[in-house]
């Protein structure tokens, strides 16, 4: 394990299982359990690099749409800890194509990993919570469930958590910070067309942690919404392109500049695994 400062050291270590952690989100939720000092046990299809994982990490190769692997997983918790504490069922793929193009083999994938993956899991491990009177799940979702990427459909369709209602509202607290947030970018997405059906343009992305940024346009009077998120850990500031008639802005999320610092050119920053939202206004 990885040494841990003294104040960490000090809180309760868990026992936490984390699907898909051998890279990406996963391998930076496990490096952040690592660095509390907790015992983590990364599940994937591929082995973590030492690059991206420590070697005394603690690998279990899993398959999240295999009954077998999940048994496996099951097994190996009860053999090697006795108990979980938690379970971080993360592992998710993405696929592009509009909804009469994807194939069926193509949807059957991406439902398989992203649902029925989480579905398995939580199948797995409830009845030990049960049994132990204690245990916490996280469903790591996507914020295509709220702005809905164009050509994704079979993604979008398995990380929906935007809608207007849920059967298990009672289960949430309405003043958890996470909960006001996804209730905030519910509320736009409900009140802007533009984030509901509006034509998107990909500003900004890369394969690493850090900026990604897409414009969604009207379906009506055509003006412009930029989104921007820091995927990142670390504060970030860069120039982002816009339309040139996007002269001026006014923040629906986050802290967005009030004009252009040239045409078709915008000055963001965002703070870590931050986001905005900016709609262009008429100009003054």
């Amino acid at each position: 394990m990885r040494a841990v400062p003294e104040e960490r050291a000090q809180r309760a270590s868990r026992r936490v299982l984390v699907t898909g952690g051998a890279s990406g989100l996963g391998a930076a939720l496990v490096e952040a359990f690592e660095a509390r000092g907790d015992d983590v046990l990364v599940c994937d299809v591929n082995e973590p690099t030492p690059a991206v994982e420590p070697v005394e990490t603690q690998f279990l190769r899993l398959d999240v749409r295999s009954d077998d692997d999940w048994a496996a997983a099951l097994r190996w918790v009860e053999e090697h800890w006795g108990s979980l504490d938690l379970l971080v069922n993360n592992a998710g793929v993405a696929g592009g194509g509009r909804v009469d193009v994807a194939t069926m083999d193509e949807w059957q994938w991406i439902t398989e990993i992203n649902l029925f993956g989480v579905v398995r899991g939580t199948r797995a491990f409830v009845p030990m919570f049960k049994a132990q009177r204690s245990g916490r799940i996280v469903n790591v979702a996507s914020l295509a469930g709220l702005v809905h990427p164009a050509g994704m459909a079979s993604y979008n369709a398995t990380r929906l958590v935007g809608t207007d209602a849920t059967t298990a509202q009672s289960s949430f607290n309405p003043q958890h910070p996470l909960y006001r947030a996804i209730a905030t970018l519910a509320a736009l997405r409900r009140d802007h067309a533009a984030l509901r059906r509006g034509r998107q343009l990909v500003r900004a992305t890369r394969d690493t942690p850090g900026l990604f940024a897409a414009s969604r346009f009207d379906p009506v009077d055509g003006h412009e919404m930029l989104l921007a998120f820091n995927t990142s850990t670390e504060p970030l500031t860069a120039h982002v392109e816009v339309d040139a008639r996007s002269a001026h802005f006014r923040s629906l999320a986050g802290s967005c500049p009030s004009a252009a610092d040239a045409p078709g050119s915008v000055a963001v920053s965002i703070p870590p695994l931050g986001y905005l939202f900016c709609e262009a206004v008429a100009s003054r």
